[in-house]
């Protein structure tokens, strides 16, 4: 049992090791997926708000604030 354990030893640290690097990896790509997540619900925002001016003023200007 010893022996097996004593061989094994080193695989169990590189594949915890490995873990390791993959969990950072993931909590990166999630952060990254949340980042462009907002700025797409940002620009979602703009391009509507943008649709909704183009349909109250058609394709004329918008009126002047004079």
């Amino acid at each position: 049992m010893k022996t097996e354990v004593s061989a094994l030893s080193p695989r169990v640290a590189f594949l915890d090791h490995q873990r390791s690097i993959l969990t950072m990896g993931n909590s990166h790509l999630k952060q990254r997926i949340a980042a462009l997540a907002q700025d797409k619900i940002f620009k979602d925002g703009e391009f509507s708000t943008s649709v909704t001016l183009f349909l109250m003023w058609g394709a004329s200007s918008p009126p002047s604030s004079s």
